[in-house]
C-alpha cells in the first residue's frame, strides 16, 4: 500500500509503502521505499537506464549505512510497463530538511555526521570495482534519530571501470556539491568524497557551498575561523578543485574525526 510519496524526478516517483496487512504503527520493518517508473511517462531511454543500474548497484551492497536492497521487479499494468525498486526505509530525515526546520549542528555533530559519511564511503570504494554514488548531497543523505547517517538515492551510481570506459555519461550531481572532473564526465570515488565535504560545509553555513566566498576555486575555509583543527584538516583536502590533491582517504578520515588518529 503506497502510503507517502517523497518526490519524483527522472528516474520515477518514489514512495514509503506498507504491507498490505500492515501499517505504519507496525514499525519500521513493515515499511520500504518503493521507486517505480512508468515507461510511458518516462521521457527517455536514459533515465530507465539509470533505474535499473540502482537496482542492480543496490543488489550488491551490503553495509548499515546504505538502505538494504528488497525487491526489483519489471510489470505491466494495464499495458504499461513499470519498473519497481523495493529497499529499505531508513527511519530519520535528510541533512536538508534538519537545517531547513532551523537545525544548527555544532563542529563535534558535524565531525560525527562526516565519519559517517567517510566510512560509507570508504566501504563504497573497498569493492572492485568501486562504487561512485555521484550525487553526495544534504538532501541524500538521512540523519537516523540515533546519530548515525545513511547515504540513499543511487539513481545515479556507476562503477569507477564503467566511468574510465564511458567517460561521455550522463551528468549526475546537485549544483555546489559536484566537483569539476563530475562534470567533465570522469566521476571517481574521489568525487564523492568532494561531495561528503561540501555536505558538511553546508551544515557549518547553512549555505549551498556554491554561494560562499572561494580562494583559487575552494571554498575558503578562512571564512571559517573557529573550525575545529579536524575538520579543517579533513575539509582541506576533500574540497580541493583538484581530484589529485583530495589525497585523505575515507577511511583514514574517519578516524581522524573520531579522535582515532
Amino acid at each position: 500500500v503506497l502510503a507517502r510519496r517523497l518526490g519524483s524526478g527522472f528516474t520515477g516517483a518514489t514512495w514509503v509503502a506498507h504491507r498490505a496487512e500492515g501499517g505504519p504503527e507496525d514499525g519500521p520493518e513493515a515499511g520500504a521505499v518503493l521507486k517505480i517508473m512508468d515507461l510511458g511517462q518516462a521521457p527517455s531511454w536514459t533515465g530507465v537506464d539509470l533505474f535499473r543500474r540502482e537496482a542492480e548497484a543496490l543488489r550488491g551492497l551490503s553495509h548499515p549505512g546504505l538502505p538494504r536492497y528488497l525487491e526489483y521487479s519489471e510489470e505491466e499494468e494495464g499495458g504499461r510497463l513499470l519498473l519497481v525498486l523495493a529497499s529499505e526505509l531508513i527511519e530519520g530525515e535528510s541533512l536538508q530538511s534538519a537545517v531547513d526546520s532551523g537545525r544548527r549542528f555544532s563542529d563535534p555533530e558535524v565531525e560525527s555526521i562526516l565519519a559517517g559519511m567517510a566510512e560509507v564511503l570508504a566501504y563504497l570504494g573497498s569493492l572492485r570495482p568501486p562504487v561512485v554514488h555521484r550525487d553526495v548531497n544534504p538532501k541524500n543523505v538521512i540523519l537516523r534519530p540515533d546519530g548515525r547517517v545513511a547515504l540513499v538515492d543511487f539513481s545515479g551510481v556507476q562503477d569507477a571501470l564503467r566511468s574510465a570506459a564511458s567517460p561521455g555519461a550522463t551528468l549526475v550531481g546537485t549544483a555546489g556539491y559536484t566537483p569539476f572532473e563530475q562534470v567533465a564526465g570522469r566521476a571517481s570515488p574521489r568525487s564523492d568524497l568532494y561531495g561528503a565535504a561540501a555536505t558538511a560545509l553546508y551544515l557549518l553555513a547553512r549555505r549551498n557551498p556554491a554561494e560562499l566566498a572561494s580562494k583559487g576555486l575552494k571554498p575558503d575555509l578562512d571564512a571559517f575561523p573557529g573550525l575545529s583543527p579536524r575538520l579543517a584538516l579533513v575539509l582541506g583536502s576533500w574540497l580541493e578543485p583538484d581530484e589529485e590533491r583530495r589525497g585523505l582517504g575515507a577511511a583514514e578520515a574517519a578516524a581522524i574525526l573520531r579522535g582515532e588518529a
